[in-house]
């Protein structure tokens, strides 16, 4: 985004320059420090995507308020990541992540967000967005980097130039007349339904009739703040009547699976440093992040060769 773009170098305040980053400068330097989790499932070269579980797809938007100094949004972005300031009506912006192994790995993982968790087996859908349908809509995509959980979850906020309004999916009926539509697309959420009370990990959805088995494969930990959780969270309203909505294919949620297991493992191991949500220093901390992505390859490659 030319905006984005052209009033970075003005920021006086280094540590604000330091709380975001364009994708295509992020991806750049996600190779270069071997943070590979953020990569892990970049399967299509000419295509990133970021993904999200809801179930009002078609009510969810983002927006900017053209009033807002640029100071401000990216305050107010940094905040939104970890879980804090999602309210603010100056910035209505939208989290996702890179990667959802990634995501559900660390809500998983000893002390992980257990909420987290639930809104993942609560929420119908799962939206994904291709980056490069992004530029000519005027909305940009930009890794979390306030606090150190969203390095590791691969969260990633939308932020949309300054008075523009746009909704993540477009049912022909929700659009105003100044707002747009994000090109997204929606599938059913594999995993809607799947982690019992107990926080027992049952088996994921494939299509209507067809499920996948991997109870003994991934371990919530620990199981009881999971059913704490649940019971913490309001009721959630499903959007009903969607169109066009796909399954996701039964190998890449075998491997979505694997990997949330390796993420788990090795997140535990760690908890202190995966959990933290006070403003990180990211040239210090993606030197534990590197050491953390590769042994978590090293862990899911087991894992997946007992499955494949």
């Amino acid at each position: 985004m030319k905006w984005l773009t052209s009033i970075r170098p003005s920021l006086a305040n280094s540590s604000l320059k330091a709380q975001w980053s364009p994708h295509k400068e992020w991806s750049t330097y996600v190779g270069d420090q071997k943070l590979n989790h953020f990569s892990a499932f970049d399967w299509d070269p000419d295509h990133t995507y970021i993904w999200r579980f809801t179930s009002l797809p078609s009510k969810q938007l983002v927006s900017i308020d053209d009033k807002t100094n640029f100071a401000t949004i990216i305050q107010l972005i940094g905040a939104h990541s970890g879980g804090n300031m999602k309210t603010d009506p100056r910035v209505r912006t939208s989290s996702f992540c890179r990667n959802i192994g990634a995501l559900l790995g660390v809500a998983a993982s000893t002390g992980g967000d257990k909420k987290v968790l639930n809104i993942i087996n609560r929420t119908p859908y799962l939206c994904r967005i291709d980056l490069t349908t992004l530029p000519t809509k005027g909305v940009t995509a930009t890794p979390a980097l306030y606090r150190a959980i969203s390095l590791f979850e691969t969260e990633y906020v939308l932020v949309p130039t300054p008075k523009a309004t746009y909704y993540l999916a477009d049912t022909g009926r929700n659009v105003p007349h100044d707002a747009g539509c994000l090109n997204a697309v929606l599938f059913h959420n594999p995993f809607f339904g799947c982690i019992a009370p107990s926080g027992t990990f049952q088996s994921c959805l494939v299509g209507d009739d067809l499920s996948i088995s991997l109870d003994s494969t991934l371990f919530i930990n620990p199981a009881e703040n999971f059913e704490r959780a649940r019971l913490e969270l309001p009721t959630v309203t499903a959007e009903t009547g969607l169109q066009n909505v796909s399954s996701l294919d039964s190998g890449d949620i075998i491997r979505i699976v694997c990997y949330a297991q390796a993420v788990s493992e090795v997140a535990s191991e760690i908890s202190t440093l995966v959990l933290n949500k006070e403003q990180m220093v990211l040239s210090t901390t993606t030197v534990h992040v590197a050491k953390y992505a590769a042994d978590v390859e090293a862990r899911y490659l087991e894992l997946l060769s007992t499955l494949y």
